[in-house]
């Protein structure tokens, strides 16, 4: 049960990434501009809580990383991470 409400997290994450990628008039996908303000969110997170855009208002930045411990790539980056998060 928790490795589906972790799947279904990720998807759903990754769909709100995606939700930055807009249709303009002529029905072709843009994506936002440099400075544009991010799409409102209401997300489920893996405390149990769900999670929206206005949550993080006082915030400086909002940063969302999607990796994989599995991957050879994102493992090269793990520790890069961690200290991007303790900088």
């Amino acid at each position: 049960m928790k490795l589906l409400r972790l799947s279904f997290t990720a998807t759903v994450l990754t769909l709100a990434c995606m939700s930055g990628i807009t249709f303009g008039a002529e029905g072709l996908m843009q994506t936002l501009e440099i400075g544009a303000s991010a799409p409102d969110f209401n997300l489920p997170g893996i405390d149990g809580r769900d999670h929206s855009l206005n949550e993080f208002a006082g915030s400086n930045i909002l940063m969302v990383i999607f990796t994989a411990n599995h991957c050879k790539t994102a493992q090269a980056y793990e520790q890069r991470i961690i200290q991007l998060v303790k900088d």
